[in-house]
């Protein structure tokens, strides 16, 4: 028998590095599909519905067809049992209770305009009644809705909504009987949806899990009474990158080259050229296991120390006392009148701010910098910026009177400006321009305490923003932007020139818990990196092999 025991010893350990980190090790075995339901054993056998949904059914045309009914669902089991010509089983082990960090998908369809939607089943254990739904429902012909409920199951149903937003669709017009690929990406606790083949995106992150393993499926809603949806190429893969580069490493060591050593004929003997590769693949996996940590680059409370109550802001850890007196440094003030959490907060009376030519078409402005100067490029290449904001005062319907903002500064311009608006919502801006038109809105309460933050991706060149958990779709950079250094965070307050009723002295805005942290990719590098480790070592050989 020639078989290499260097091989099986490296295989070994490079299984046992691996079993962690791919998807679905315990049973599951990905890729799943596409199913393309071109027989009802695809459906009986590889899908189970709950005993109060017979609406699902395998049509002859080659897909899961759903008519009539509000909510069908099925979840991917294939321990199925009791399906009958196409109508999914109706028990099984939960043989599939394993999957983590993977993209799943269909294409649907619906036979009449309306509100049909389908979404997908990503539940947490083996429980029926314990996990996510992450769906999309069409708002018109031109408009998906993306929504994420938690406590959803194959026999709980959607659950309780936790996210939602509409998005327009980009060069793409819903029609009937025509299929449209939805995906859903779910990297612990971080969702990214996707319709029409990057038609409509958005993400958003639940920070309350810290997994999404469990047994997957899909839902179906209809348009109506009599209208039918449509779902085909059903199919769960890995997170695709790591995915790729994992199978670059493994194929690389498989392709080693054959070692002549004439005493490789037992495990115990193994030359010392393999140890020192084996061991950098081991420590490359073990780098892959443990990615870099988030980098908190600044962090208060406004506590005492070293903040003292009733003290100006600026001048105090960090904070910039380099701002024109026309954006009324001194405005801001530390204060124990009210509190996100602890004692403490800022707060920027609009009796305080000065009126100033220089703002024109505002009335008055206070900025506010804390300096963080981070180069994206040497270290962790997605930085967050957050606080908690609260904009006390009468709610207005004349637009945006009154805003207590946050906004991300790069060595190139903003990337990004947030806005609690006294007419009740939130606004996203580019941050640059006088007065451009918000990318991103969401309504909010006034008088009440509000999370908002904005996440500046330098790997991508883009920046989304998050109110309260969240998540905008991302937003590209200005093209004409190259600087990867995150330069500053501001707090800045807006005031229109008072009208009639309409005082700024009516408002004060307030702030809190604010922070910035870098934070890693996924561990795609590292994984790259140890692939091609892995392959350049097929051209080489030990001198001492």
């Amino acid at each position: 028998m020639k078989t290499h025991l260097r091989h099986i010893q490296l295989t070994i350990l490079l299984t046992s590095l691996l079993t962690p980190l791919l998807p679905g090790h315990a049973a599951t075995v990905l890729p799943v599909g596409p199913l393309t339901f071109s027989t009802n054993a695809d459906y009986d056998s590889n899908f189970k519905e709950s005993a109060s949904n017979t609406g699902n059914t395998r049509n002859i045309g080659g897909f899961v067809q759903l008519q009539g009914f509000q909510f069908g669902p099925a979840v991917y089991d294939t321990s199925a049992t009791g399906g009958l010509n196409g109508s999914g089983g109706t028990g099984g082990s939960d043989a599939n209770n394993d999957l983590s960090n993977f993209t799943i998908s269909a294409d649907v369809a619906t036979t009449e305009v309306g509100s049909f939607g389908a979404g997908f089943l990503l539940r947490l254990n083996a429980s029926e009644s314990n996990g996510y739904f992450a769906s999309f429902s069409a708002v018109g012909a031109q408009t998906v809705q993306f929504r994420l409920g938690e406590t959803a199951g194959l026999v709980a149903g959607e659950g309780s909504s936790i996210y939602s937003q509409n998005v327009n669709l980009t060069g793409l017009t819903l029609a009937v009987n025509q299929f449209y690929p939805f995906k859903v990406t779910a990297v612990g606790g971080t969702f990214g949806f996707d319709f029409g083949s990057g038609a409509a995106t958005a993400s958003f992150t639940d920070t309350t899990v810290s997994a999404t393993t469990g047994q997957v499926g899909f839902s179906l809603t209809t348009a109506g009474p009599s209208a039918a949806t449509r779902l085909d190429n059903f199919a769960i893969v890995p997170e695709p990158s790591a995915a790729l580069l994992l199978l670059l490493g493994v194929a690389g060591c498989s392709m080693r080259r054959r070692s002549r050593h004439p005493d490789m004929k037992t495990s115990s003997q193994w030359p010392s050229g393999l140890k020192t590769k084996s061991l950098i693949l081991a420590l490359s996996f073990s780098a892959a296991l443990h990615p870099a940590s988030a980098q908190t680059l600044y962090s208060t409370g406004f506590e005492n120390p070293p903040f003292a109550n009733g003290s100006t802001l600026l001048g105090q850890d960090g904070w910039s006392t380099a701002i024109p007196p026309f954006l009324n440094p001194n405005a801001a003030i530390i204060t124990n009148a009210a509190a996100a959490s602890g004692l403490q907060s800022v707060q920027v009376r609009g009796v305080d701010l000065v009126t100033a030519p220089e703002v024109a078409p505002y009335a008055a402005v206070g900025s506010y910098r804390r300096p963080l100067n981070y180069d994206a490029s040497t270290g962790n290449p997605i930085v967050r910026i957050q606080s908690d904001v609260r904009l006390d005062g009468p709610l207005l319907g004349t637009g945006d009177f009154f805003t207590a903002n946050i906004a991300a500064r790069t060595g190139d311009g903003f990337a990004g400006e947030l806005s609690l608006s006294s007419d009740g919502f939130v606004y996203g801006y580019t941050g640059t321009g006088s007065d451009p038109a918000p990318l991103f809105s969401t309504p909010v309460t006034l008088n009440a305490w509000h999370t908002l933050g904005i996440t500046v991706n330098f790997a991508a060149n883009t920046y989304t923003f998050s109110v309260d958990g969240t998540s905008s779709s991302a937003f590209a950079f200005d093209p004409a932007f190259v600087s990867d250094v995150l330069v500053r965070e501001s707090l800045v307050v807006y005031a229109r020139p008072d009208a009639g009723t309409n005082l700024r002295s009516a408002f004060v805005a307030r702030y809190d818990n604010v922070s910035a942290t870098a934070v890693p990719e996924p561990g795609s590098a590292l994984l790259l990196a140890f692939g091609s480790l892995a392959l350049a070592g097929v051209r080489r050989r030990s001198r001492r092999e």
